[in-house]
């Protein structure tokens, strides 16, 4: 009997995407104690079996479909907690990282209406994959008191090509826990999906008529960083409607076209050509 088989195939044959479903409820993770007492008794195999897990998660990642999205985020999940919680090797668990952050970057935009249960959509699982990591990169607090923890999670993230918003958002939270200096372009990108954020629904209308066009200007800082000043720019035409009938107008059409605005893409494009 291969115990550390049973296990890794466990977590790969299971499809349990049970752990999305209820809103927000905690995320159930594989069996730490058993884990543990696999990797005492048979050291060897327990690493054999996760390289194999990685493998055969790779290939189901290649069948694209919003039911493929779900499973695979699921196993890169439970993958990158038995990585982070045994420090198996920070390669691959930067490996991991990487492509879990394509999948949620396809739940945040591609599948992002797709509906998987009667409270479950695409863009509720992308937050909660995105907020399960960083509790499981920052499970220890990266304090001085869990140094090995630390430099093994900011090992594994240094050596991460920062290419989306969802490896930004990681980098900057670890990063700043632990009082590292953060890449000017990370803090850009997520300085700039902040404030995207805060704009959707009635935020820009609320930005506009509570600040003057200067104090506007400045809080849209963040867009002229990542290269788009278009947006800006077309926000502060507010500015120049002269009569009370086209600032209605106005912020009816600016309401809609921000909430329109594709910026998990175009900041994704900046990270990628910065």
């Amino acid at each position: 009997m291969n115990s550390a088989k049973d296990f890794f195939d466990s977590i790969i044959n299971e499809n349990d995407t049970s752990l999305f479903t209820y809103g927000l409820k905690p995320i159930e993770m594989p069996n730490l104690e058993k884990a543990q007492l696999i990797q005492n008794n048979a050291p060897d195999a327990f690493l054999k079996e996760y390289y194999n897990a990685i493998s055969a998660v790779n290939k189901i990642i290649g069948n694209d479909s919003g039911t493929n999205a779900l499973n695979s985020s699921a196993i890169l999940l439970r993958l990158i907690h038995i990585n982070a919680e045994f420090k198996i090797d920070s390669k691959s668990l930067a490996v991991l990282l990487i492509a879990l952050s394509n999948q949620i970057k396809e739940l945040s935009t591609t599948y992002e209406h797709h509906k998987y249960d009667e409270y479950l959509w695409g863009s509720t699982v992308a937050y909660k994959l995105t907020i399960k990591v960083y509790d499981i990169l920052t499970k220890h607090n990266l304090n001085a008191e869990h140094s090995l923890s630390r430099e093994y999670i900011i090992d594994a993230i240094s050596q991460i090509p920062i290419t989306n918003t969802v490896l930004a958002g990681w980098k900057h939270s670890v990063f700043k826990k632990c009082g590292l200096h953060v890449e000017r372009k990370v803090t850009q990108a997520v300085k700039a999906m902040y404030l995207y954020d805060h704009l959707v629904e009635s935020g820009t209308k609320d930005l506009l008529l509570n600040n003057t066009k200067e104090k506007t200007e400045k809080k849209l800082k963040p867009f002229f960083d990542v290269k788009l000043q278009y947006v800006a720019d077309n926000i502060l035409e507010f500015y120049t409607c002269k009569t009370g009938n086209e600032k209605k107008r106005f912020l009816t059409d600016i309401e809609k076209f921000v909430n329109e605005i594709p910026i998990t893409e175009l900041v994704n494009n900046f990270l990628i050509n910065s």
